[in-house]
C-alpha cells in the first residue's frame, strides 16, 4: 500500500479473515506475532489469499487482530 492510499476498513479485514476461516486457514496473535495456521485447507484457495494478503499487508492484519480481540473458536 502507498503512503497516500488509506487503510484498509475494519470491515475488509474481518471479511478477509471470515473467508480464510472457511477455507481453514487461521490468522492469529501468538506470543505477540502474526501467525497463520492452516488446518486441512482449502489449498485451492492459496493464490487468491496471498494475493490479498499481498494487498492488506501483514501488518494492518495484525493490528486489526490486536484492536479486535476475538475468542479462538478453531
Amino acid at each position: 500500500m502507498s503512503e497516500t492510499q488509506q487503510p484498509l476498513p475494519d470491515r475488509y479485514i474481518a471479511e478477509f479473515l471470515d473467508l480464510a476461516t472457511s477455507a481453514h486457514v487461521y490468522f492469529d496473535l501468538v506470543n505477540d506475532r502474526l501467525t497463520v495456521r492452516a488446518v486441512n485447507p482449502h489449498w485451492e484457495m492459496w493464490k487468491p489469499f496471498r494475493h490479498l494478503l499481498d494487498e492488506i499487508g501483514a501488518r494492518r492484519i495484525e493490528q486489526y487482530l490486536r484492536d479486535n480481540r476475538r475468542p479462538t473458536t478453531h
